[in-house]
């Protein structure tokens, strides 16, 4: 997903069970940890990755937990759940084919992993709606290498962490990463860096 990881790759920190459908197993901390985050928010208009480019706007509830562990290491943990909404013209996530029509579906992802920072700033409750800019012009372009045309939002953890943010978020390590895409009886799952599966969209008859 085009917004959701630290600098490093814009975004991707960025909905779910305690089992994925994926089989990704979600990570849980290690004894007597201290929740410091416990927040939902609400992004609008995020687009979906895909082996050939973005392929979907993404509309989803987003749910992060941070915990401190005894030696001060954050364990971090987020679950979305969501709507995906393709466009006729654009191309499916898995072999890149033309979709024949508009189609939209559920999805639900998990990142876990873990980063060091102090200070840090304890957080609870919900942050409101983020519309992350993303548009229909942008998925039928079929690429990674033309930006959106909305503004691109800073790392959402930053003012909560400021010394990581500070750092760069050099010590970030994320140890899961899982999207489900449905569609009647397709999936796609991505990885943060493949996809298998595939959705594919044909004209009702």
């Amino acid at each position: 997903m085009k917004k959701l990881l630290p600098v490093a790759v814009l975004v991707a920190l960025v909905a779910v069970f305690t089992l994925l459908a994926a089989g990704t197993a979600l990570a849980r901390p290690p004894a007597h940890p201290k929740l410091v985050m416990n927040v939902t928010y609400k992004v609008i208009n995020d687009e979906a990755n895909g082996n050939v480019g973005f392929w979907a706007l993404v509309d989803y509830t987003r749910h992060v937990q941070v915990w401190q562990l005894p030696d001060g290491t954050f364990s971090w943990e987020s679950r979305f759940e969501g709507k995906w909404t393709t466009f006729a013209g654009a191309y499916s996530p898995g072999a890149g084919d033309p979709q024949a029509a508009n189609g939209w579906g559920r999805f639900e992802g998990v990142l876990n992993g873990t980063f060091t920072s102090d200070p840090y700033i304890p957080v609870r409750g919900h942050l409101g709606t983020h519309d992350f800019g993303g548009t229909e012009a942008d998925i039928l372009l079929g690429t990674y290498s033309a930006p959106q045309t909305g503004a691109t939002p800073s790392f959402f953890l930053d003012p909560y962490f400021p010394g990581a943010a500070a750092d760069g978020w050099s010590t970030w390590v994320t140890t899961a990463f899982s999207f489900t895409y449905r569609y009647r009886h397709q999936t796609f799952v991505w990885d943060g860096n493949t996809g298998t599966g595939d959705i594919v969209i044909t004209k009702r008859k």
